[in-house]
């Protein structure tokens, strides 16, 4: 028994080696971490130095996976007089100067146009919402849910929003018309041309 109690380790000895393997255990990791972050961010620098083109390429690079692609810039002249630094996807174009894109560019410019937006309302809004008041309306004085009194009111509201809704659309249109002829007006008594 005595001896068996002498091949036994003191806990206090037992403790003292594990508090000191921890510690050594941590300092490495704390050095690896360290070292592991260096590399990060001395990469990430590296990248950030090479600039914008050189993160359009590896972003080019992982969308077609893998495959080396070649980065060709659209060949038009902005009217600032300068070469577009846009990428050409339309042959050497990109799409905002190919003109195979052209009426497309038209009709989205047109829709952005009656779209509103920058504080400006479309009254799109305001007729969409109008709509599927009247349609849900309709249902429920056809199905017996509101009453033929509560309706026939509602639709004479509905009819003076939309006379409202139309005389807001001309003058807006008439401000339009204003503004042109006001900048038309601009340009013949200064005697300059927009674009010479």
């Amino acid at each position: 028994m005595i001896e068996r109690r002498s091949r036994q380790k003191d806990s206090d000895e037992e403790h003292e080696l594990w508090q000191e393997s921890v510690k050594r255990y941590n300092a490495r990791r704390r050095e690896e971490n360290r070292l592991g972050r260096c590399d990060y961010f001395s990469r990430l620098a590296g990248f950030l130095r090479r600039g914008r083109r050189s993160m359009t390429r590896g972003w080019r690079f992982w969308r077609t996976g893998g495959r080396a692609v070649a980065n060709v810039r659209c060949a038009a002249i902005t009217r600032a007089k300068e070469r577009c630094k846009a990428e050409a996807t339309h042959g050497s174009y990109c799409w905002n100067h190919a003109p195979e894109t052209a009426e497309a560019r038209k009709q989205r410019a047109r829709k952005a146009g009656r779209a509103g937006g920058n504080g400006r309302s479309s009254g799109l809004s305001e007729t969409a919402k109008a709509k599927r008041w009247i349609r849900d309306l309709v249902t429920k004085a056809i199905t017996g849910d509101v009453d033929r009194g509560v309706a026939t009111a509602a639709f004479m509201g509905f009819n003076v929003l939309a006379r409202y809704i139309e005389l807001e659309k001309k003058i807006r249109e008439q401000e339009e018309i204003l503004e042109r002829l006001e900048a038309l007006e601009q340009t013949q008594e200064g005697g300059r041309v927009w674009g010479a």
